[in-house]
């Protein structure tokens, strides 16, 4: 009997974190798994699913449609101190979430392996480890907060309820701390011959391979260009982000 992998996907766009995903099904053996994406938001990323031929739905439950936030435990998205009203909300809706929906969400699916496609996800860590195995991948890092508290927390709640963590670095794996837990597979990237003919030419070269947020300094390298001597190149690698293109 074939066992059955229910992928969590947190975001919109096509990024590295789906890319990898996506990758990582069509590398499942189909004789022995069935994949299935459960996605918490519509976007383009249907389109790439449908693409290859990815079983997919979008979870049509009013609170994730209607007022879920993701609780911004990681290092790109952090509070200020004196926004303790929206850390308020934040916390409250990640409660919610963490004890009464998620339950009501997977209620609807059987698997045997959960995969949360990112650490954002921790709120569904409870509600899937009553229903099969949990795979949690760490794919940003994670912030320790100003007094540790909430990496405490939320490490405490991998730890838990989770049975394999992925991290996509070592430095993403230390920050975590469950290093025995936690086994380091990297992203999948996409690089082109062109891109690496473009390599061969005689300058200083610079190889730049991640997406295109704006947490991940894509916009500071863009920003950077025109303050370059001419010897320097900068050599772009990966998929171009329609999102950001429309945008």
């Amino acid at each position: 009997m074939k066992k059955k992998i229910l992928f969590i996907h947190h975001g919109v766009g096509v990024g590295g974190a789906p890319i990898s995903m996506i990758k990582t099904i069509k590398y499942l053996d189909s004789e022995k798994y069935d994949a299935e994406v459960l996605l918490l938001k519509n976007s383009n990323l249907t389109n790439l699913l449908e693409k290859e031929n990815i079983k997919y739905s979008i979870i049509d439950h009013p609170f994730y449609k209607n007022f879920y936030q993701f609780y911004p435990h990681i290092v790109p998205a952090y509070f200020k101190w004196y926004q303790i009203f929206k850390i308020f909300i934040f916390s409250f809706l990640w409660i919610l979430s963490r004890y009464f929906f998620s339950k009501k969400v997977l209620s609807k699916f059987d698997a045997d392996i959960i995969h949360l496609n990112s650490s954002v996800l921790a709120d569904f860590l409870y509600a899937s480890s009553l229903k099969s195995k949990v795979v949690i991948h760490i794919r940003e890092p994670i912030a320790s907060g100003y007094f540790g508290l909430r990496r405490a927390f939320f490490k405490n709640q991998i730890k838990k309820y989770s049975d394999q963590i992925i991290a996509i670095s070592s430095d993403n794996n230390k920050r975590l701390g469950l290093i025995d837990k936690t086994e380091i597979v990297y992203n999948f990237i996409e690089v082109s011959e062109n891109c690496i003919n473009n390599m061969e030419r005689p300058t200083r070269k610079v190889l730049y391979l991640g997406g295109m947020d704006e947490a991940k300094g894509f916009f500071t390298v863009v920003d950077s260009l025109k303050y370059l001597n001419n010897d320097i190149k900068i050599i772009f690698c990966g998929n171009y982000n329609e999102t950001i293109k429309q945008g």
